[in-house]
């Protein structure tokens, strides 16, 4: 997957004001936030073996989006690493509420 495409956690928008309208109870309900998911990618240092957490934010919810996304990872013993999403120990998927 293509590091710079609408599914890669840099490119991940937290707001769309064109959102489209729904219809809730037969009357029409204009969105005006779109949902968000928080990503949480665990891995482990290759250096001193602690957890380095990765979490950012899409309207995407498939984690597998994010399985060939290349991502960079330093640990806080300075160990630096450019892995994919797929080698996550863990990937962890919550729905982000907005609070206006």
């Amino acid at each position: 997957m293509d590091p710079d495409s609408d599914h890669s956690p840099k490119s991940a928008r937290p707001y769309d004001s064109n959102a489209p309208t729904s219809t809730d109870a037969g009357n029409k309900v204009r969105s005006t936030e779109q949902e968000l998911y928080v990503h949480t990618l665990l891995f482990r240092c290759g250096g001193c073996h602690e957890p380095v957490v990765l979490t950012f934010t899409s309207a995407d919810r498939n984690p597998e989006k994010f399985a060939a996304t290349a991502l960079d990872l330093l640990c806080k013993c300075g160990w630096l690493k450019r892995v994919l999403g797929m080698e996550a120990v863990g990937h962890y998927v919550n729905l982000w509420e907005h609070i206006s």
